[in-house]
């Protein structure tokens, strides 16, 4: 357990702070659980995911969950193994049924999460109408994003640990050493590649009101992330297929 104090995090009420909160709302869709066909947890390095993904099962929302993720060195060294073999892991640690647990465990990316569990279960014959998606707090619009586009005849909804971003920093840093810096430049990322996916054909678009560019543009400035979004889209926010 980490003591030492995270010297990154930025002081409550300042303006990288106010701005990093301005993007963590964005990122997360709200969606309201519903059933589904199965829920897939996307491998990363947050374990949290996994447990987000029980829940979900002990909540009687999928009787099927798929682990996806391959091994990665950004997660290896925190996880201590494969993403989907550690989340399985930690899964049947909290009474998850080993049998109802399926792994995906060649993913190097979200994309192949969606793509690569797709065809995993239409080689076992399951080809689900809907799913739930576990992944991290600030990762639901994109991962909402792609999969709508990768997989578009599933509906799809996104569930996370929804923590504040005060309480997820506390959490990572204690367990995982993960400094607010690191976070906040994650929350700059993850909305860089919104913007830019869907110039390539991996995601859906998702334009953004004004504030949350300027949040983005200020976080770029103050030294978080180092890549721009190729366009500014300002207008309405798109309507969730579950909300």
């Amino acid at each position: 357990m980490v003591t030492i104090e995270d010297r990154t995090r930025p002081f409550p009420g300042s303006a990288v702070w106010d701005a990093a909160e301005i993007l963590w709302a964005f990122l997360q869709l709200e969606h309201a659980p519903a059933a589904a066909d199965v829920i897939v947890a996307l491998g990363c390095h947050d374990i949290g995911v996994a447990e987000t993904a029980a829940r979900l099962y002990h909540e009687g929302r999928a009787p099927l969950i798929v682990a996806s993720g391959g091994v990665r060195p950004g997660t290896r060294d925190v996880l201590g193994g494969g993403e989907a073999v550690v989340f399985r892991d930690r899964m049947i640690n909290v009474g998850v049924p080993a049998a109802v647990i399926m792994t995906e465990e060649r993913a190097r990316h979200t994309g192949e999460n969606f793509t690569l569990t797709r065809d995993l279960l239409a080689a076992a014959g399951i080809r689900p109408a809907s799913v739930a998606v576990a992944c991290m707090p600030y990762m639901e619009r994109r991962a909402w994003a792609i999969c709508r586009a990768q997989w578009p005849e599933v509906t799809v909804w996104c569930a996370s640990s929804r923590a504040g971003l005060a309480d997820y920093v506390d959490r990572m840093w204690v367990r995982d050493a993960l400094p607010a810096a690191a976070i906040i430049a994650n929350l700059v990322g993850d909305l860089d590649r919104i913007w830019a996916y869907p110039a390539m054909g991996l995601a859906v678009e998702q334009p953004a009101p004004a504030t949350v560019r300027a949040a983005f543009d200020m976080l770029v400035n103050a030294g978080y992330g180092t890549k721009r979004a190729p366009t500014t889209l300002l207008a309405p926010l798109p309507t969730p297929l579950t909300k």
